[in-house]
């Protein structure tokens, strides 16, 4: 049986794509100009908000108020269409740095709805890190609207992560074939990615439709890449159903994984010379006694990957008990962020 949707969409700020805005983006946004040049003053101005933003991250501060300020200064009379597009400009990229995830994910929205993947513009980075704002705010209907509308353009590697997502959504509406044929096309590229989740949803979702022989060939598929894809066990909080249960854990409503030793990660050394920044969500299995196993990083860029899993490897969570049993968790996902300022 699937869960009922209304349960998964009562746990999003909103319904829709994207989060509650800031508000700055209540009263800004792009205007036809006759010029896109900003003028010097403006481009002061922003260089400025730049500044105080590198040194609010540095520092472990959030940029909302410089948000504010942008805010205020568009606000002003003094300034034509290309300053207040620039200042617009400004506010999304500022934003899409904020440690509020709403702001962060309706800074990132506005972004990746305003590129594409062939123009240079690192949507590719951008949608993992929107994903990974959803996650962290736990709003899977933004999440599930996100993966549908980009799944038919998105690249292999962030097409599977998309698939997995969509199919989850499908799955949760009881719409099982849907689901099953989003995920097949995916599988290969899984298996390169070392990417367990789409096998394990599919599997269940052959067996939810009785389909023997798919569920066949997506292990037989799977065989060529893990020496053994053990399957989660069924969780007694999903009334011990598979497909429900990996629908409960992909959205984020099952147990909280409390962790009582946090990681320690070290920036790699080639991401921190080149100044660049990363995200990535880890996911494991904690076995009774809250050590973790299995441990797999999904990274924005692969350079990340190792030090993620490595420092993951030093976790310690609470076990999960329930009704004075104790069990082993599975699809464990921590995320960590890597930061230059």
């Amino acid at each position: 049986m699937p869960l009922n949707s209304v349960r998964l969409l009562a746990l999003s700020a909103t319904a829709t794509f994207v989060l509650s805005a800031p508000a700055t983006a209540q009263i800004m946004k792009p205007e036809a100009c006759d010029s896109t040049e900003a003028s010097k003053h403006a481009t002061r101005k922003i260089e400025g908000w730049y500044k105080d933003a590198g040194r609010a991250l540095r520092a472990n501060q959030d940029v909302l108020k410089i948000l504010q300020k942008i805010e205020e200064e568009y606000a002003k009379d003094r300034y034509d269409c290309s300053d207040r597009n620039a200042f617009y400009g400004a506010s999304l990229f500022i934003g899409a740095k904020s440690k509020t995830p709403s702001v962060k994910a309706h800074a990132l929205g506005v972004i990746v709805q305003s590129t594409t993947y062939d123009d240079g513009s690192d949507k590719v980075s951008n949608m993992y890190s929107l994903i990974h704002a959803f996650e962290v705010s736990r709003d899977f209907s933004a999440l599930a609207a996100l993966a549908a509308r980009e799944l038919p353009a998105a690249p292999d590697g962030l097409k599977t992560r998309l698939a997995n997502i969509h199919a989850t959504s499908l799955a949760d509406q009881g719409q099982y074939d849907e689901a099953l044929n989003t995920l097949l096309p995916v599988l290969n590229t899984a298996a390169k990615r070392r990417d367990r989740n789409p096998f394990h949803l599919a599997i269940a979702l052959a067996q939810e439709l009785g389909d023997a022989e798919v569920e066949r060939l997506v292990r037989e598929k799977a065989g060529t890449t893990f020496t053994a894809l053990r399957m989660p066990a069924p969780h007694p909080l999903a009334g011990d159903d598979l497909l429900e249960t990996l629908i409960m854990r992909n959205a984020g409503v099952l147990h909280e994984t409390r962790p009582t030793r946090h990681p320690v990660p070290s920036y790699p050394n080639g991401p921190a010379n080149r100044g660049e920044e990363g995200e990535c969500n880890v996911f494991m299995d904690v076995d009774t006694e809250g050590r973790p196993y299995n441990i797999e990083a999904e990274c924005t860029d692969d350079a990340f990957r190792r030090a993620s899993e490595k420092a993951i490897e030093d976790v310690r969570f609470e076990p999960l008990v329930i009704d004075g049993a104790v069990y082993e968790q599975f699809g464990v996902m921590y995320p960590l962020e890597y930061r230059t300022e």
